[in-house]
């Protein structure tokens, strides 16, 4: 009991910031199963039943209905197991408790139809997943639809129930079979060998994708991107030292727009420049923050592009999904950008 009270108190703190690991790690997962374990060793051991207010039937009802509500509230966005985790547990612990007899159990999970789905469940389980995920890939990564799943999920209940008929009743049933448990177990060993020497090796070497040969290294953070970008003669990058040099780079032209932002800002600015040959453009790099009058590291680039009365644009750009995390409590986008749109809009600037 001490040991389910622990697993569950850590899956609970470490569920928000390490998801994955309270998610994978049986540490902090295996209170599930040893809710399963206390309810065998109080049936089986001490034989005691753990009934709800004297009546079996009630333990199965209200653990249909806690399967229920887990079906209804738990989605992608939930985050699992932390508390969420306890009512598909739970529920599954007053079923099991309930025992045959009650009604619930004995005449629908008890149906044939119902005990034939528990047999194939775990094949089940293993093959619904990579049909749906490769259904994606294959989409391009977006969710197919509905009559896809529907097909994969069909498919996938066919290759488990073949799975359970050819592989795992002659496994279990047939005391002949080749597959005794010495040899499955040096099988499995063998393939966390070769498994483990392909991820250590990062994949097969002469795998086709390892073929692939880089015809243009490099991204916005290299060399080759920033000094392609800085040897265009209509850009310029707004520095406190550079000021005057920008403007005596950009007197042959007619307009200036003001591209202010992160290191995306610097991404769109080398198809800008090439599409628009005869429009300066000026950087003013936020360097990691918002590009908005609120940023204490990027509010005096406003009052610089209202002086500058060739600048008639200003285009602002960020990793808005990332940046999303500067934001004051309480507030939001909108509320953000309102003080710099009316700055700009004041003197005279369009923005986007």
């Amino acid at each position: 009991m001490l040991l389910l009270c622990l697993s569950f108190v850590l899956n609970v703190l470490f569920i928000n910031t390490y998801s994955n690991a309270t998610f994978y790690l049986p540490v902090t997962r295996v209170w599930e199963l040893l809710i399963g374990s206390a309810l065998a060793f109080r049936s089986v051991v001490q034989g005691r039943s753990l009934v709800l207010w004297g009546s079996a039937n009630i333990n199965a009802w209200l653990g249909f209905a806690l399967l229920i509500v887990a079906n209804i509230f738990i989605n992608d966005r939930s985050l699992f197991p932390g508390w969420w985790a306890l009512l598909p547990t739970l529920g599954a612990a007053l079923l099991i408790s309930a025992g045959p007899s009650t009604w619930f159990n004995r005449q629908v999970l008890g149906s044939r139809f119902l005990v034939w789905f528990g047999l194939i469940s775990y094949p089940l389980y293993l093959w619904h997943w990579p049909l749906l995920t490769f259904a994606r890939i294959l989409d391009g990564g977006r969710q197919p639809s509905s009559a896809i799943r529907i097909c994969m999920v069909l498919l996938a209940i066919l290759l488990a129930w073949l799975t359970y008929r050819l592989i795992e009743k002659p496994i279990r049933f047939n005391k002949n079979s080749f597959f005794t448990p010495i040899r499955l177990f040096f099988l499995g060993f063998s393939f966390f060998c070769i498994s483990s020497y392909i991820y250590l090796n990062d994949g097969l070497p002469n795998r086709a994708t390892a073929q692939l040969k880089v015809v243009n290294a490099g991204d916005i953070g290299h060399d080759e991107f920033r000094t392609y970008l800085h040897s265009q003669p209509n850009y310029c990058e707004y520095k406190d030292a550079t000021q005057n040099q920008c403007n005596q780079q950009f007197m042959a032209y007619k307009r200036v727009i003001a591209v202010v932002g992160d290191s995306h800002a610097e991404y769109i600015l080398l198809g800008l420049t090439e599409d628009m040959p005869d429009t300066g453009f000026m950087l003013f790099d936020t360097n990691q923050t918002l590009p908005f009058i609120s940023s204490t590291l990027s509010n005096h680039f406003f009052d610089v592009i209202d002086d500058n009365y060739k600048i008639d644009s200003v285009i602002l750009v960020a990793y808005w999904q990332l940046r999303k995390q500067l934001i004051s409590p309480g507030s939001s986008y909108l509320q953000e950008i309102s003080p710099t749109a009316q700055k700009l809009t004041a003197h005279g600037k369009k923005y986007s």
